[in-house]
């Protein structure tokens, strides 16, 4: 899988290359570390409001977990987790990770501009 990380401020969106060629933009929604690997969250991400509300309707978005591996040059690349036990126990993590934070968001929502 091909892919280009870009940071927009504090988004951080990567570009992902389907089995198909197809360019696909996600957003990176948290990253961990677990015995010696770096492993992310991803979201499909949709520039356009309306591309994300008909999208929203679907209701099948899944986060996708994946390691973040480096090349022989030091750059990063994205891999599948295929071992099963490995992929739970990091999935789960990240749904640990998630739950709470928008449980913190929902507790302490950031105050209104000019407030």
């Amino acid at each position: 899988m091909n892919e280009e990380i870009q940071n927009d401020g504090e988004i951080q969106i990567i570009s992902l290359k389907d089995e198909d060629g197809n360019d696909r933009d996600f957003e990176i929604i948290d990253e961990l570390d677990y015995e010696g690997v770096h492993y992310c969250a991803l979201l499909p991400y949709y520039e356009d409001v309306e591309e994300l509300d008909a999208k929203s309707e679907d209701d099948d978005t899944e986060i996708l977990i994946m390691s973040l591996m480096p090349d022989e040059n030091g750059d990063e690349y994205c891999e599948m987790i295929e071992d099963d036990d490995l992929f739970e126990k990091v999935t789960a993590m990240f749904d640990e990770r998630i739950a709470k934070m928008y449980d913190d968001e929902e507790n302490n929502p950031e105050p209104l501009l000019g407030e």
